[in-house]
């Protein structure tokens, strides 16, 4: 049994390993990834039963193209999802297909899915593509490139587990473009015969594949080097269609790379159109340098003729802002008229039908006497103890006796010297009712309640304590004392 590869490598080997990359895919690594470059190899290695990595590097040197594929295979990056990064998918669903569909007589449509992986992209994009009713009729078709023939091969199997097929593809999607295949998802075979895989290097010319209205080439640039990058900008413009659009990852730009390109406006993807070419319902782009732009028109196929060079950028006409939505005030419920919910006034209540009710009776003493109405009752004019009103109260003061302030002031004191009661609260659900002091002054004190007898007393009675025959249950046993008489003798107690 072999020994367990080590994760070992040597400046020399890393050096060829980059160099061979490069060489293969532009893809640009140095000595700063050897990291990765271990973490992708140590499996090849074990799988092989080597015992470290550089025993493989030093196979891959002296093998044959395959085994150099291989390891090229393995340095490449595969990651990918349904709706990756979902604004492009977005617009292309709602702004794009409906201008391409409008400006197409012939009622054709192509797209590229570039460096594709195992083929979640181009199924997604042929998914918006069967879905759009503005294609009705059109003959559409999703070509999807990569490097790595290990990912086409999953990509044209078209099948998927359940972990992948919940990385961002709806439910609604899934129930009609899917199909199970025992534990794994198959996608249909509508969705299947749009697409068209194919094995292709972007470091490499690639100009016989056609003219296309859209292409997607996400996160691949950022592993290449500015020579490179403008080579492939420059070749995805050559067959892309004048009114098309290039969909790069959200990392990337052609700022400083290219200047035959333009951003698509009102987007937050990362959308560029060739550069001096509208659309009709474009929002919009900005124009760059005349010089570019015929430059990059001329060496394009088919391309149409620059336009005028224009003095200033061209801005597009924005639609106007939205009116402020404006709630409506929430209805009030009507005001209830003092007359109907005081007793007293002027006004009597009434009943739905229009009946007076009676008024209710007139507060009365347990002696049968009226009660005075109050002198701070509603409608009344506050008086003093002496029966003169009290002149104004002054806000913010406080309450003869009281600790607390009166937000609506305190009632001074009379031309006699005399202050009227201060207010008292009456507790909602009370059943006692505050009467307003009598004329003549402050009503009686209630008598002193008794104190109730010491216990002591209690219990030197003779009757505190109860009879077994009325109170079975509280009374003590009773023992007679040695010697004397039994209880229930008729001895003394």
């Amino acid at each position: 049994m072999s020994a367990p590869a080590s994760p070992s490598l040597s400046p020399a080997d890393l050096a060829w390993v980059c160099e061979v990359v490069r060489a293969e895919t532009a893809v640009v690594l140095d000595a700063s990834k050897e990291y990765l470059v271990t973490s992708r190899l140590l499996p090849l290695a074990r799988r092989a039963g080597l015992a470290d990595v550089g025993a493989y590097v030093a196979r891959a040197r002296a093998g044959s193209a395959a085994d150099r594929w291989e390891l090229v295979e393995a340095m490449t990056t595969n990651e990918t999802s349904w709706f990756r990064d979902v604004e492009p998918f977005t617009y292309l669903r709602e702004r794009l297909l409906p201008e391409l569909a409008a400006a197409r007589p012939g009622r054709s449509l192509r797209v590229w899915s570039a460096a594709c992986s195992t083929g979640q992209e181009p199924y997604t994009i042929a998914m918006l593509l069967a879905d759009a009713p503005e294609l009705r009729g059109f003959r559409t078709e999703v070509l999807a490139t990569d490097v790595d023939r290990t990912a086409l091969e999953r990509a044209r199997s078209a099948t998927y587990s359940q972990m992948e097929v919940g990385r961002g593809l709806p439910a609604d999607m899934v129930a009609r473009h899917l199909e199970r295949a025992g534990l794994q998802w198959r996608v249909r075979e509508p969705v299947r015969s749009c697409v068209r895989f194919a094995e292709l290097n972007l470091a490499r010319p690639f100009t016989e594949r056609g003219r296309f209205d859209v292409v997607f080439c996400r996160n691949v640039l950022i592993y290449f080097d500015t020579a490179t990058k403008q080579q492939v900008l420059d070749r995805i413009h050559q067959v892309l269609a004048p009114d098309g659009v290039l969909v790069l990852g959200a990392a990337e730009t052609t700022l400083g790379v290219s200047a035959a390109w333009t951003r698509v406006e009102g987007s937050r993807a990362a959308l560029y159109r060739p550069a001096g070419a509208s659309s009709s319902g474009a929002s919009s782009s900005v124009s760059s340098s005349s010089a570019g732009s015929g430059a990059a028109g001329g060496g394009r196929l088919g391309a149409a003729p620059a336009p005028a060079p224009v003095s200033g950028p061209l801005l597009a006409a924005r639609p106007p802002a939205p009116a402020p939505l404006r709630l409506p005030a929430p209805a009030r419920p009507p005001a209830v008229p003092a007359a109907a919910l005081l007793p007293g006034a002027a006004e009597p209540r009434r009943t739905p039908a229009g009946e007076a009710l009676p008024r209710p009776a007139a507060p009365r003493t347990a002696a049968g006497q009226a009660v005075p109405p109050s002198p701070l009752a509603p409608g009344r004019v506050p008086a003093t103890r002496s029966g003169t009103a009290a002149p104004p109260s002054r806000p913010g003061s406080v309450l003869p006796g009281s600790a607390f302030p009166n937000p609506a002031g305190s009632r001074p004191a009379g031309p006699d010297g005399s202050r009227p009661a201060p207010t008292q609260p009456v507790v909602p659900g009370s059943p006692r009712r505050l009467l307003a002091p009598p004329p003549g002054g402050r009503p009686p004190a209630p008598p002193p309640r008794a104190a109730p007898p010491h216990p002591s007393a209690a219990a030197s009675r003779t009757d505190a304590r109860p009879d077994a025959r009325t109170h079975p249950t509280s009374a003590r046993p009773r023992t007679a004392a040695p010697g004397g008489p039994r209880p229930d003798s008729g001895g003394t107690r």
